[in-house]
């Protein structure tokens, strides 16, 4: 495999080979080693990057992203870059759109539309009088995710969760509710490396975050001990951390069937017909990742990532966030579960509680025999 790159701006970084083609500076991660293709966060991250720096001025300037859609053809193979031949579909005056195909050994794996446009000049004010958000669920509210179980996957992703993520007998007001009513909340950030300024101290400031059983298991696990994220770097240039966010969008969404459909994450337990099989727990893998929790209940893939960012200044104080050292609040139900395809959505706050995107997915479900088909709601 090729040598693994802990700095996430260097991970995705992309070179310019031609006025509308941009290559990978190097191949994207899989999610984990069994995993089929790249892992579509990664994939979404170095798209936006191209985008926004398809929109770079000669002064350094670039544009802000608005709306960003991307189709899923192939899955994305971790041993060579990514290719991106960009359409510059429009440039008006402060609004720009590009068309991207993702290409591997001239093959499309992926393609993207983004619309971006120019930043809000620092100083100008906003008009929150016309904003109109959902507002945070009350588990969002109910906790401070620094003191919350975290799992460390997926490369760069980090996430908090609660009780009333892992077990939704600790959210009874569910019963009554349809399961495309239930909103889950889980808390996402970005792992990156230690800044330079703590160099030499990383002994000092490591944080044991997974047991030796952990790290015995069959499933790949991530790091066992980590640089809290308040010693980590975060980005030169405030648009990365939409990057950021882009990345760890696509984590957790189409794994959770089991948990909105109040099924047990073992789906032998209590089952009508099929023996206890201990062995087939997914709630022993949230340690490991969020996005394997759907292994023992069905097949997923995603076919359609969507972004609507709501932020136009990161440099604004109720907009802005720093994605390596923050901590997002995502919350998200699924809408629709039809013709082995779910659609998922959700909406990322930042820390004060202003949401800073809306994220929908429609990806492939193929339900395995006996373990949800009779008992999805959806």
């Amino acid at each position: 495999m090729p040598p693994v790159i802990e700095d996430f701006e260097e991970s995705i970084r992309v070179i310019r080979q031609a006025p509308d083609v941009w290559v990978g500076a190097h191949p994207l991660r899989l999610p984990m080693k069994m995993a089929r293709g790249v892992y579509g966060g990664n994939t979404i991250a170095q798209t936006l990057l191209v985008a926004i720096e398809s929109t770079r001025s000669d002064d350094g300037a670039t544009y802000i992203p608005e709306s960003f859609h991307m189709y899923f053809v192939k899955a994305g193979n971790w041993k060579i870059p990514m290719t991106y031949r960009v359409t510059f579909a429009s440039d008006d005056d402060g609004l720009a759109r590009r068309y991207i195909e993702v290409v591997q050994q001239d093959n499309i794996i992926s393609t993207c539309l983004c619309s971006l446009r120019r930043p809000r000049a620092k100083g100008q004010p906003r008009n929150p009088q016309h904003e109109i958000q959902r507002q945070m669920t009350t588990v969002s509210k109910k906790y401070d995710p620094r003191q919350l179980s975290k799992t460390y996957h997926t490369g760069f992703v980090r996430n908090a969760y609660s009780k009333e993520f892992t077990d939704y007998t600790a959210c009874p007001e569910e019963k009554s509710l349809a399961p495309s009513d239930r909103w889950l909340t889980v808390w996402s950030g970005l792992h990156n490396v230690i800044d330079p300024k703590y160099a030499g101290r990383e002994e000092e400031l490591k944080v044991r975050v997974r047991s030796e059983e952990d790290e015995s298991s069959v499933f790949e696990a991530g790091p066992a001990e980590v640089i809290p994220p308040q010693y980590q770097k975060s980005f030169k240039e405030p648009v990365y951390n939409l990057i950021g966010l882009a990345n760890i969008s696509d984590s957790a969404f189409l794994t959770t069937q089991a948990r909105v459909n109040h099924i047990p994450w073992n789906p032998t337990q209590d089952h009508p017909v099929d023996a206890l099989d201990e062995g087939k727990d997914a709630g022993l893998l949230i340690t490991h990742s969020l996005n394997i929790l759907q292994i023992w209940h069905y097949q997923a893939m995603s076919l359609d990532h969507h972004i609507y960012f709501h932020v136009d200044s990161m440099e604004d104080d109720d907009q802005g966030f720093d994605i390596v050292k923050d901590w997002l609040c995502f919350n998200y139900s699924t809408k629709r579960v039809n013709n082995s395809r779910t659609l998922v959505r959700g909406f990322m706050y930042n820390q004060k509680g202003y949401c800073v995107a809306t994220v929908i997915q429609e990806g492939l479900t193929f339900f395995n025999k006996n373990a949800m088909d009779e008992r999805v709601k959806l």
